[in-house]
């Protein structure tokens, strides 16, 4: 993982709203021949509720900026995402399902 990116995830998650306690993003990269992965960059999402009050994601916006960052770097790839704060609950599993339906995160 490039240090920026440890970086970005924490400017992410001190810029959050008051009541937000947890942020997530998507992380990007490349696979190795190997199979190992190098995470270069990201970008934040921002979390939204469902009906039931468990996590979700913003599809659209997923989208966007994923197109937006392939115009510059065409070599990476959706690697998977993050989410930082106090908790991680079994809610987040909804958002990891999304990421393997949308985005088709590699399996190893």
């Amino acid at each position: 993982m490039h240090p920026v990116v440890v970086f970005a995830v924490l400017d992410h998650y001190k810029r959050r709203k008051k009541n937000q306690e947890t942020v997530i993003g998507t992380l990007l990269g490349t696979t190795n021949p190997d199979g190992s992965i190098v995470i270069k960059n990201c970008f934040p999402l921002e979390e939204l509720k469902d009906k039931s009050g468990d996590p979700a994601m913003h599809l659209d916006y997923h989208h966007q900026m994923l197109s937006l960052h392939q115009r510059v770097n065409r070599k990476e790839v959706v690697v998977g995402w993050y989410s930082s704060g106090q908790d991680l609950t079994f809610a987040h599993t909804k958002i990891n399902e999304m990421y393997r339906k949308e985005v088709r995160l590699p399996r190893f």
